[in-house]
């Protein structure tokens, strides 16, 4: 498992590709929401942090 960013982090919104802040304390599977487009991301991994859509469907 990646360990978490100590600071915060930006990846791309794969919806709209804005930058979006990703909080030093944030956890594999946690979801954030871009700013800019406001759809729901999944943090999948942090070395590269990356994110991707949201589907509460399958989980």
């Amino acid at each position: 498992m990646d360990p978490a960013p100590s600071a915060v982090s930006a990846a791309p919104c794969p919806d709209c590709g804005s930058e979006v802040a990703v909080p030093g304390d944030t956890t594999l599977g946690e979801v954030v929401e871009c700013p800019e487009c406001g759809v729901p991301l999944e943090v999948v991994a942090f070395t590269p942090l990356t994110l991707a859509p949201f589907d509460e469907e399958e989980k």
